[in-house]
């Protein structure tokens, strides 16, 4: 229904002031006029349909008519109706292109039929309440603060254009509040682009069906950069459902929520269908949403209405507001990284965002740095022996040079800060970046202030491991000694762990270039890669 509708209508202009016409005017056979005084003194009657033409605020309705072929539609003079004549303004926002089809003539055969009263209304005659329109739905007339009339809202801006076959009465708006909410945005220029991403999302009917709902619309200006195809379609109707409220004692309107912003010091928090809350704050020019993701569009009118009346008759079922951005979820916005020396400061049990360059990965572990904290540089280990994240290190997805984005929380092995198995609550490739350059320290350095480069790529120069075995075992810990003595850990981890096992211990001096863990409080080198080890 929503893709008929999008592309199966004209300008509902034309078919709208043809109806009109015809609803206005039938076949009279003799051509005479509204008695035997006007034949007998040969008076031609003044039709609702000369008004039309006459009038250049109603010259689009004209136009469309004389378009539309239809002036060769015999005129009734004995007819006896009110019409309700939208001016040209009213038509601003209306999507012509796709108004105007012969797929969609029964659809503007009733947008037409809802402006027209089936008797003779002066505005003398007008009351406030409910009025049965020639489609059969209501209509509903109110005052404002000075006594004026208003027809749905739109004010009468030239009453009592009397005729020998009606009356006519201009207003300053389409009268539309009898459509379903999908057809009113469906004939709004504005909110094209909303309705290919409701088409996308598969909420026709639910637009179609609703009650009760305030929908904030996203103009299409503020669609451009909204690729459907970035999304899933549970993405996308989690979307637009946060631009929903729905409220059991009816639609939001501009008056209801300017009453909430007075009752809550100028800022009010409402859920919406998809759960998570918005935020209306009242500016100096308006309305804003979200601290300032969207604005309320105040041209054109704000309450746009659809559904009909309600039961009460009082007002109608719906309510769309236009606004000039997009709103997107909490849950689905990105999220800002907390540099990995401070999500270190937070400590054990907290949940944190980080971001980081791969520094080191193979079998269940990541190492992922940032250039934090006082020495330029921090880290996190990243520990998962399945799941999506371990496939990743295996292919070859998640290597040295892969940035990503983690959440999770913070525990700790012995001591080592990690984000482990199922703490990890979700992470993003982000990209690809140079691996950071190693901080190239000493063993002394290592022994005083180790700790301050866990899980920080260094280099260590000029050492010699103090053992007699010819390959690295499974396991092990050695003892590396620099040219001054001086003694640090080299801790060769298990297997899937480190490239080591079964490689070649270096026979002479070589220097360290990885990563460095801790156990219980002791600094250690902790080697990944065979390269790890650097021999001239």
């Amino acid at each position: 229904m929503l893709n008929r509708l999008m592309k199966g209508s004209r300008a509902l202009t034309y078919v709208l002031a043809l109806a009109l016409v015809f609803s206005l005017t039938a076949c009279d056979d003799n051509g005479g006029g509204m008695d035997d005084d006007d034949d007998d003194n040969g008076d031609e009657p003044t039709l609702l349909s000369d008004i039309l033409g006459e009038r250049d605020d109603l010259s689009t309705l004209f136009d469309a008519v004389e378009a539309s072929g239809q002036l060769n539609l015999t005129e009734d003079p004995n007819a006896d109706i009110t019409v309700f004549a939208p001016n040209n303004n009213s038509f601003a926002d209306i999507n012509l292109e796709a108004a105007l089809s012969d797929d969609n003539s029964a659809l503007l055969e009733e947008v037409v039929q809802y402006h027209v009263l089936p008797q003779s209304v002066l505005s003398s005659g007008l009351s406030e309440g409910t009025v049965e329109t020639a489609l059969g739905d209501e209509i509903l007339i109110t005052t404002d603060d000075d006594g004026n009339f208003l027809v749905n809202g739109n004010s009468i801006t030239t009453a009592d254009l009397e005729a020998d076959n009606g009356v006519l009465h201009v207003i300053d708006g389409l009268l539309l509040e009898n459509r379903t909410l999908l057809q009113h945005l469906g004939l709004t220029s504005s909110t094209q682009a909303l309705l290919g991403i409701a088409s996308e999302a598969s909420l026709g009917d639910a637009f179609s069906n609703a009650e009760n709902w305030t929908v904030f619309a996203p103009i299409n200006e503020a669609l451009v950069e909204v690729d459907p195809a970035n999304f899933t379609q549970e993405q996308l109707q989690q979307i637009l459902q946060y631009h929903v409220i729905v409220d059991e004692n009816g639609p939001i309107d501009a008056a209801t929520l300017q009453t909430l912003l007075a009752d809550n010091g100028g800022e009010v928090s409402v859920q919406t269908l998809q759960g998570e809350d918005i935020t209306f704050t009242e500016t100096d020019s308006g309305i804003s949403i979200n601290d300032g993701q969207a604005n309320i569009v105040l041209e054109g009118g704000v309450d746009r209405f659809a559904g009909g009346l309600n039961e009460a008759g009082d007002g109608f079922v719906n309510v769309f507001h236009l606004i000039d951005g997009l709103l997107m979820p909490p849950s689905m916005q990105p999220t800002e990284a907390t540099p990995i020396a401070d999500a270190r400061e937070q400590g054990v049990g907290t949940e944190v965002t980080i971001e980081g360059t791969v520094t080191r990965a193979f079998g269940d572990f990541a190492r992922i740095q940032d250039d934090s904290g006082d020495l330029g540089a921090s880290g996190m280990v990243i520990r998962q022996t399945e799941g999506d994240f371990n496939a990743e290190i295996a292919d070859g997805t998640i290597t040295e040079g892969t940035t990503v984005l983690v959440t999770g929380t913070i525990s700790e092995f012995n001591g080592l800060f990690q984000i482990n198995e199922d703490d990890l609550a979700s992470y993003e490739i982000t990209g690809e970046a140079s691996v950071p350059e190693p901080i190239t320290i000493t063993l002394t350095e290592l022994a005083n202030n180790g700790l301050d480069y866990e899980s920080v790529l260094v280099r260590i120069n000029g050492l010699t491991l103090n053992t007699e075995d010819t390959e690295f075992s499974n396991g092990a810990s050695y003892t590396a000694v620099d040219g001054d003595g001086n003694e640090g850990v080299f801790r060769v981890q298990q297997e899937g762990e480190t490239q080591l096992i079964g490689e070649p211990v270096p026979s002479g001096s070589f220097d360290y270039e990885g990563v460095i863990g801790q156990f219980q409080g002791e600094p250690q080198m902790i080697p990944v890669e065979v390269s790890d080890i650097i021999q001239e």
